[in-house]
This record gives C-alpha cells, structure tokens and sequence, in this order.
C-alpha cells in the first residue's frame, strides 16, 4: 500500500514539474504571482524571459514556461504604482476558467462585477473582484493567502482582441493595493 502511495505522488510531481503536487491552477497563480510581488524570480521556477511580439499595457517584463505540464506566459509589471502581475494559459479550455472563477468566486464569498459574453465570436468569459476603498468594489479588505490586492481579475478567450491584448485561453491578473 505504502509503495502504490509513493507511486502515485511521485507521479503527480511529474506531471506538475513547476507545482507541488495537488496544487489547483489558482494555488500556482497565487504563488507565481504573489512571489514576484515580493521579489522573487521567476527564473527560479523555470520560467524565462522572451520578447512580448504586442505590448500588454502597462507590463514590462514577460516570461514564459509551463503551469502543469500547460504553456504558460507570465507578464510583470505597474499601474498606478501598484505592482500588476498575469498569468496567460492560452491554450486553455473555458473549463479552466469555469474551475479558477469557482474556486475564487467561494473564496471571496461573493460575486465580482461579470462581464461574461459567451455566446458572442470570442466566447468572452470575464468577471473582476475589487476592493472596497481602492476600487469602489464590492470585496472589503480584498486579500488572497496574505496578498492585499485591489483587483484580481479572471479572464477567458476562443479568439484575440483588445480587451484582453490579443491573448487567448485563460488569464488571471492580479492587482496590488
């Protein structure tokens, strides 16, 4: 028993070479994310910088790897002297957003402002969590695992287009307060 037990774990860690086994998509978000807030490099969890081909408003540095075995982009940056951070699967399916919305929308308690569109050509899926005193948002004290944000903002995409800077897939931005 003891040894179908290490298999399987040890088989789990293959297959999410950048996460701890078990970790959700948002769990490795959060921890890409929040430790690039705190001064982390991302080079430290196998991701490498690459040459944005457009420019993603307000980010500066972009890098890219893989989040469970998925490419993954990841784009740093600050607005309004706030620290920004997105973390892009592009080729995700809208189940990945359907499961990242779920988990953020219990832990929150509470719905953010929708901007969902699915029956239009994009298949646009959106919703933002904001904080009350730095965004007029419905979320008091917007905090994740420690991280004061003011937003935190799930996104989903069939096809490019300026809203979410000609990106695909999933995305989840997060927003410093």
């Amino acid at each position: 028993m003891k040894t179908k037990i290490t298999l399987v774990l040890w088989g789990l860690a293959l297959a999410a070479p950048n996460a701890v086994a078990g970790q959700s998509l948002l769990d490795q978000a959060n921890q890409i994310c929040f430790g690039a807030f705190e001064g982390a490099l991302l080079e430290s969890q196998d991701f490498k910088a690459f040459q944005m081909k457009t420019k993603v408003p307000f980010m500066i540095s972009a890098y890219q790897g893989k989040i469970g075995g998925s490419k993954a982009l990841v784009f740093l940056g600050e607005r309004f002297g706030r620290k920004i951070c997105d973390v892009n699967l592009p080729d995700a399916p809208v189940e990945t957003y359907e499961e990242v919305h779920d988990r953020l929308s219990g832990l929150l308690g509470i719905a953010g402002t929708n901007y969902d569109q699915p029956g239009s050509a994009t298949g646009y899926r959106g919703e933002i969590w904001a904080d009350t005193e730095t965004m007029s948002g419905p979320v008091e004290n917007l905090e994740i695992e420690g991280m004061d944000l003011s937003t935190v903002f799930v996104q989903f995409t069939r096809k490019p287009f300026k809203q979410t800077a000609d990106r695909t897939g999933f995305i989840i931005s997060y927003s410093t307060r």
